[in-house]
């Protein structure tokens, strides 16, 4: 079971669970993957998803533990370093 979410131009988000289809999380450790690409097309039969995040963010070793009691701070700081 996991969750997703989109994040807004001023940096909102609301994660949701994959099923059912409700907004939130599970309780315990999730790993983190925060990507930002999205399809480009380089040619027009070859569009390629362009990653603008260092590895770090989305190679799934980024966690995070919702507590029982939920949370309204699953907030990573990015930086480019």
């Amino acid at each position: 079971m996991g969750s997703y979410g989109t994040t807004s131009a001023d940096g909102r988000y609301t994660l949701r669970l994959v099923e059912p289809d409700i907004i939130g999380a599970v309780p315990g450790m999730h790993r983190v993957r925060i990507r930002t690409a999205v399809a480009e097309e380089v040619r027009e039969d070859s569009p390629v998803a362009v990653e603008k995040l260092l590895p770090r963010y989305h190679d799934g070793t980024l966690t995070f533990e919702v507590p029982v009691s939920g949370t309204q701070a699953a907030d990573f700081e990015l930086s480019s370093q």
